[in-house]
């Protein structure tokens, strides 16, 4: 056993039958009260809240102490003997004190005024002391807590960046946890802000784009690390050739991060397919060359699939109109309104090549016209030459003429019919379940004709791809270069009905129809089809209907292609590179549809 403290001595027992030996407290007679009260008394107020007061020295005699300690309690109707009151007194070395509260506080400084004012009046807090029975034994004295109950503040952990909309972001690292210096990565982290906020600059301001370039700075001063030794991190910021590339290791390629950004183009918007790390931006390509190899089922495009009064909204036929059709298959002779320059004009096709240069001619502007904001003001400019709109046009070529959206009058230049013809002279197995299609038009005697078709299945083979002959009688105005792709149709070998079954053997009622505006190529086929998935619909138009985007802007945005940007011997659209991009398209949709607004 340890010798004991004696702690305890120096305080009065509390038990007056105490019987112990030894106790921990101590027996001896009370000689003098008059003791200094600590501020670590404890006083009652009539609330019953506790609270601390000052030191003070009292001035009653040790006597009057003396009696009132042996006059018996007031209120005892015990039968036992009376007990005197005892102060209730914390010893100095009492460890369990009360923090005061703002209320006690304030009783306890009224309550010492009161003591100064009035000396006779004592200041010590009495209580009695009821006698212990024989069969109970004494309860110990109740705990105080050291801590004041309450809700209890945690430290939050330490942020690992820290982002600032003006400046650099800031690496919060432990440097115990790095194996390069901090004040290098640190000397990086600026570096590659600075090249991300040079690169970003075009991007329109706001919220989003404030802290971009730092958020960025982060994510790719952390791949670079992830991917260096100690000795080969300063190597970030040298810009490798290109041919070097690939014969880097994992190590070196992590060198020329730097190098890889400043290469990129510059994006537009937030969407662009440069915005990101180095990481990020070979993970969404592998993602998408993933996807670009996959095959696109029936099961995946449910949801896209427009509805028959979609169909009717966005100008689809959903009937084949009455008729045999075919009654007036060319206009040539009659009257028409051009539709480039608006000028009155009789359609009448070229017999030669000299007679083609002797004809009216039509100056006009191919470009269409957009809204260009310069110095606060707001004008309609062309998109081929710049020139506002009312002005003289910038090419030459012939008058042309494209029929109204009367399906009456397309079924008299060509039949409809209706898809479950297709399909019917082929083997279910060879059926498509999803195909993309596109289609090629020039300016004839007919208005626009078809002059290609290309199809493409659900994984984007090419299934058919050929240039149409015109219908007898119909002669061409304008192949349309600029647009079509197309320069001649000697190589034409089918008419449309040719072509049409030939498409019976890959397309039937079932088969789901993908295309972008896809009901003009309807019209072309002089198809009713039912099955569709339109990607001008599915990335609706911020404007809402009858607004639809193109499908060059979709694809640059979505897939970061450029289409439709051919010059010089190939200058036009491709009908086959259009089906890819649609087809593309969808399957983007199918990965991000939960992103994207259903057209439902």
């Amino acid at each position: 056993m340890f010798r004991p403290a004696g702690l305890f001595k120096s305080n009065q027992c509390p038990d007056q039958r105490c019987n112990r030996n030894p106790c921990l407290f101590s027996h001896d007679p009370v000689q003098n009260l008059a003791v200094p009260v600590q501020a670590s008394l404890v006083s009652s107020d009539s609330g019953g809240s506790t609270s601390l007061r000052k030191p003070i020295r009292s001035t009653i005699p040790s006597n009057a102490v003396a009696k009132a300690l042996t006059a018996p309690a007031a209120n005892n109707n015990t039968s036992g003997p009376s007990n005197p009151p005892v102060p209730t007194v914390q010893p100095l070395a009492s460890t369990s004190t009360t923090r005061p509260t703002p209320s006690s506080s304030s009783a306890a400084r009224a309550q010492t005024g009161r003591a100064s004012a009035n000396p006779q009046q004592p200041t010590l807090t009495k209580r009695p002391v009821e006698t212990p029975s024989h069969t109970a034994s004494p309860s110990p004295p109740a705990k105080v807590p050291k801590i004041a109950p309450g809700p209890v503040r945690r430290a939050a952990p330490p942020s690992v960046t820290s982002l600032s909309p003006t400046g650099a972001p800031i690496l919060n690292i432990n440097a115990a946890n790095t194996n390069v210096p901090l004040k290098e990565r640190q000397r990086m982290a600026t570096v590659i802000y600075e090249t991300f906020k040079t690169l970003y600059s075009d991007i329109p301001p706001g919220p989003r784009t404030a802290t971009l370039a730092g958020e960025h700075a982060i994510a790719q001063e952390a791949e670079v690390y992830a991917r260096s030794q100690r000795t080969t991190y300063k190597n970030v910021s040298i810009l490798h050739p290109p041919s070097a590339y690939k014969s880097m290791t994992s190590v070196q390629n992590g060198a020329h991060a730097i190098g890889v950004i400043k290469k990129r183009p510059k994006p537009d918007r937030l969407n662009h397919p440069s915005v990101g790390t180095n990481g990020a931006i070979d993970a969404r390509k592998a993602e998408a060359e993933a996807a670009k190899n996959s095959t696109l089922k029936r099961s995946q495009l449910q949801s896209a699939l427009l509805s028959r009064e979609q169909l009717t909204q966005w100008g689809y036929l959903v009937q084949v109109p009455e008729g045999p059709g075919g009654t007036r298959v060319s206009d040539e002779g009659r009257q028409a309104t051009c539709e480039r320059c608006q000028a009155l004009f009789v359609v009448r096709a070229p017999q030669s090549e000299e007679e083609r240069h002797s004809f009216e001619r039509c100056a006009y502007h191919w470009g269409k016209p957009y809204v260009n904001r310069s110095g606060g003001i707001r004008e309609m400019i062309h998109r081929c030459c710049g020139s506002p709109t009312g002005s003289a046009g910038c090419v030459v070529g012939a008058h042309v003429f494209k029929d109204p959206e009367d399906f009456g009058l397309l079924h008299a230049r060509h039949p409809y019919s209706e898809s479950s013809a297709f399909g019917n002279e082929s083997p279910r197995s060879a059926i498509l379940d999803v195909a993309a299609l596109d289609c090629e038009m020039i300016y004839t005697t007919a208005g626009m004709s078809i002059a290609r078709v290309s199809v493409i299945d659900g994984a984007g083979k090419c299934v058919y791809d050929k240039l149409i002959k015109l219908d007898p009688g119909v002669e061409v105005l304008d192949y349309n270069t600029r647009f079509s792709g197309i320069r001649s149709l000697e190589e034409a070998q089918l008419d449309l009905d040719g072509v049409r079954r030939e498409m019976r053997k890959f397309i039937g009622p079932e088969t789901i129809l993908i295309g972008h505006a896809l009901e003009n190529d309807m019209r072309a086929l002089r198809m009713v089809h039912l099955n569709v998935v339109d990607t001008a619909i599915l990335f609706p138009h911020q404007s809402g209907p009858p607004y639809r985007r193109a499908l060059k802007d979709l694809a640059r945005q979505h897939l970061g292609i450029l289409i439709q940007n051919n010059v010089g011997e190939n200058l036009g659209h491709s009908s086959l590179e259009d089906a890819v991009a649609t087809l593309d398209l969808v399957k983007f949709w199918v990965r991000e549809r939960r992103r994207i607004p259903s057209p439902r």
